[in-house]
């Protein structure tokens, strides 16, 4: 296993794996869990700097949870990964994994469960996008009303997983990571994003 995986586990399942593995969490000056909405260069380097210390155990880990990072911050990610001591373990827990840098993914391992409900949705993704207002707003109903029936949300999100793969943006990777949360209203969701997606016009 590399030194370094990217997933879209949350930060509980991470957590719970390292436990599992006999790791210590609580009061462990090895351990670092830290999460953010957007990560910025100044959060990656302060990893860093974290991450250049020496070990007081048998190794370091860090569980770093972020919605969004910007190139910069995931050029400095880049180089944590690449310098860290040898004992080091990341934990990169993001919504969309395959969003991120190549550079970045090449250093890590890379788990993504949803892959395949964003190739199976990009289709319909395009679709939704050319779609004017009021056609977006039907298409959505249409989609809660099988749902519901159904009892199954796959479809749902997979339309919003695609959503970011064909129009990132903050909204597309906010309402990513909402549809995932329990509770969460799939309808809400997409209603939103139906009214606040601009409109792909076809020339």
């Amino acid at each position: 296993m590399h030194h370094a995986l990217i997933t879209d586990r949350s930060v509980e399942e991470l957590c719970a794996q390292l436990v599992a593995g006999g790791v210590t969490l609580v009061g462990n000056p090895d351990v670092s869990i830290t999460r953010y909405g957007e990560l910025n260069v100044d959060d990656a380097r302060r990893i860093s700097q974290f991450a250049s210390l020496k070990a007081v155990g048998g190794g370091k880990y860090f569980v770093i949870a972020f919605d969004r990072a910007g190139t910069e911050a995931q050029n400095a990610l880049l180089k944590v990964v690449e310098e860290a001591p040898g004992d080091s373990h990341f934990y990169f827990s993001t919504p969309l994994p395959g969003s991120l840098l190549p550079t970045l993914r090449s250093r890590c391992t890379v788990e993504q469960r949803h892959a395949h409900d964003d190739v199976a949705g990009e289709n319909s993704a395009r679709i939704f996008l050319k779609a004017t207002y009021a056609e977006r707003l039907t298409q959505v109903e249409k989609l809660v009303t099988l749902a519901q029936k159904s009892g199954d949300k796959s479809t749902l999100k997979a339309l919003v997983h695609a959503l970011v793969h064909v129009a990132p943006s903050r909204d597309t990777l906010d309402a990513a990571r909402y549809i995932e949360q329990n509770g969460s209203s799939p309808k809400l969701i997409l209603s939103h994003l139906a009214v606040t997606l601009p409109l792909v016009v076809e020339r």
